[in-house]
């Protein structure tokens, strides 16, 4: 029984004294959860009361030694090495697209204006067509040469390796297109303002409006993606996947990690090399995209449909591919389920095939019939940056001396040996230590390189945490960092003024600079034709020749004056906070002058007298009201509740 008084509260909460309170305010410990604590002190339970049993003195320099003589064994440090990380990015799980969104990649010009649609160039261009840079194919059957993939004749064509820039029908070309896919009421359609390959090759206008028709988003490839962060598993609850036994019988799991027959959803099993489990929500667009390649193989290539999925266990043993962004190589996969996860499951070593080290990276899947039907390399430029994170080639099985030596370094032991943990404890190399483990380097080449994996600690549910990071729950910027910085000033490891100078030299003030720059280099943008200016004309139209004349259309700003502020006000309360150094609080202060020089409170035209007027008003002190600085948005944390003021 010890008092509640705060100077003996926080030293125990900080030993970890577990204690409850009881009548009179006194604080009473738990005897068996404190036991180490007390022995350590050389304390001993007797009764109500603790006694001493080792003797206080003489205290050696070493704390350890000290506190081994008063345990009466030998106490360790608890963590004798530390590794310091930093979180680079929340986790992800969403379908990619180009921005602005692209359904087809078609091209519309200028016509279909800052969205690109395709009805709205249709409309525009009834008569003209929309003029268009496209690449001549010739045809090896008839001869005749034309812009399309396909000749009339029904033979596919060749590039010449020359373009032409004519008049694009696009009227014509919609309403044969949504004729021939029979649609009562068509989409929305976005495509693109011009083709950047080498051929200019077209997409078939077709295959928009069908991905438009299902909310599904193209690539630069011609593929639709859906991002996810890469987690690492070797095995797996088929209550954790949602999938039946029955289907996993069919899918070759048909015993648990044990060889025990798999009967029940709670037995572990142990996950394929090629097999993954994403996220929900990717199955859902996987849906949507199975449905879109259904469409196409129906009412465009008039064949029978294949994935016949109308929900996401429906894609269950569907094939997928899966691409790294650094690589032009795709990985097969299979799916077999799905968790509430925000991320993509699967083996080390099919992550590393990807050219990906499992920590935490992101990277795409798709479906195989969407990437053999709408995937071409003459939709690409030539640069070796746009072949990047494309499916140049494909694997198709997994070999592990194929892969990153990271991944040949994966622990798959049940168990660690004694003499593991003295190696730690004398801090040997770990390459002396590196045969007490069974590694996955050490299987290269044998039945066993892919499989029978073991571990050292289990756990109930691959997804048990929280699914969604706060950081991603769509709050502002500044509620974001008033959460951090709470949380920050709770933990006694950081230092709260240093972690806030992190933020603001690393984050904020980068960010300000840039879009004062962005915004002094910035282009303009005509609002009808999307001719862009360095400098506008000085009649401030567009100036740009159109049939019938100029265009004069009205000229928009590219970078506005809120991205300029939009973290000014946010740095300016950190940089109050005790503790930010005068240079960090300068250098903002110099940032707010030069947007308040190029941003003054009031725009209207003043004569030379009244400049003058209001200059010596200001010099003599009679000055309105002025911008808060920092001194008046100061951010006050309590360290003791962590709350802000």
């Amino acid at each position: 029984m010890l008092p509640a008084d705060p100077q003996w509260r926080e030293p125990l909460v900080r030993l970890g004294f577990l204690f409850t309170p009881v009548e009179g305010d006194d604080l009473h410990g738990e005897p068996d959860a404190s036991a180490a604590l007390v022995g350590g002190l050389g304390l001993a339970p007797e009764g109500e009361r603790l006694v001493r049993h080792a003797p206080l003195d003489p205290v050696e320099e070493d704390a350890l030694s000290y506190v081994s003589r008063l345990a009466g064994v030998p106490v360790r440090a608890r963590g004798p090495s530390r590794v310091g990380g930093r979180v680079g990015r929340p986790e992800k799980a969403y379908h990619r697209s180009m921005q602005p969104n692209v359904h087809g990649l078609f091209p519309v010009g200028a016509a279909g204006g800052p969205t690109r649609s395709l009805p709205e160039a249709a409309r525009r261009t009834m008569r003209e067509g929309v003029r268009v840079d496209l690449g001549v194919r010739n045809c090896p059957a008839c001869g005749r040469t034309t812009v399309w993939t396909r000749c009339p004749c029904g033979r596919h064509t060749e590039p010449t390796g020359h373009t032409v820039a004519e008049p694009l029908p696009v009227a014509r070309l919609w309403s044969d297109a949504v004729d021939r896919l029979h649609l009562s009421q068509p989409p929305v359609v976005k495509g693109v303002k011009g083709l950047t390959s080498p051929g200019k090759v077209p997409e078939p206008i077709e295959k928009g409006i069908l991905r438009a028709s299902h909310a599904i988003s193209v690539y630069q490839d011609g593929t639709a993606r859906f991002d996810l962060t890469d987690l690492p598993l070797t095995h797996f609850r088929p209550a954790e996947i949602g999938t039946d036994i029955a289907t996993l019988h069919r899918l070759g799991y048909t015993r648990d990690w044990s060889g025990s027959p798999l009967t029940e959803a709670e037995q572990l099993v142990e996950l394929l090399p090629q097999d993954l489990i994403v996220s929900r929500s990717c199955g859902v667009y996987l849906t949507r995209l199975a449905q879109f390649v259904d469409d196409e193989l129906v009412r465009l290539y008039e064949v029978e449909p294949y994935y016949r999925a109308d929900r996401p266990e429906g894609l269950v043993g569907q094939l997928v591919v899966a691409l790294a962004p650094n690589t032009s190589g795709g990985v097969t996969g299979r799916l077999i389920g799905f968790t509430n996860a925000e991320a993509c499951f699967a083996h080390p070593v099919f992550h590393a095939a990807k050219r990906r080290n499992c920590d935490g990276d992101e990277d795409s899947v798709t479906l195989l019939l969407d990437a053999l039907l709408n995937f071409s390399r003459s939709y690409l430029p030539e640069s070796r940056g746009a072949l990047m994170d494309k499916p140049l080639v494909l694997t198709t099985r997994l070999e592990t001396t194929e892969v990153d030596k990271e991944a040949h370094n994966v622990d798959v032991s049940n168990r660690y040996p004694l003499a593991f943990y003295r190696a730690a404890s004398e801090r040997k190399n770990p390459k002396e230590v590196e045969p007490l483990l069974d590694l996955v380097g050490h299987r290269l080449g044998s039945s066993r390189s892919l499989c029978a994996y073991g571990f050292t600690h289990d756990t109930h549910r691959i997804a048990g945490g929280p699914s969604r990071s706060a950081y991603r729950e769509g709050r502002s910027m500044a509620e974001l960092v008033e959460r951090s910085v709470v949380l920050a000033a709770q933990i006694r490891a950081v230092d709260l003024a240093e972690s806030v100078t992190l933020l603001l030299n690393a984050h904020f003030l980068p960010d300000v600079m840039g879009n004062l720059r962005s915004y002094g280099t910035q282009k303009f943008r005509c609002k009808v034709c999307e001719t862009t200016y360095r400098r506008p004309p000085l009649s401030g139209r567009c100036d740009a020749n159109r049939p019938g004349g100029r265009c004069e259309g009205e000229l928009l700003s590219t970078v506005y004056e809120a991205s300029v502020r939009k973290y000014l006000l946010l740095a300016q309360r950190l940089a109050a906070m005790e503790g930010i150094t005068p240079y960090v609080r300068k250098r903002i202060q110099l940032l707010a002058d030069s947007i308040a020089t190029l941003f003054p409170g009031s725009t209207a035209q003043t004569t030379l007298d009244r400049f003058q007027r209001e200059g010596t008003a200001s010099a003599t002190g009679a000055t309105g009201p002025s911008t808060p600085g920092p001194d008046d948005l100061a951010v006050a944390v309590d360290p003791d509740s962590g709350t802000s003021k």
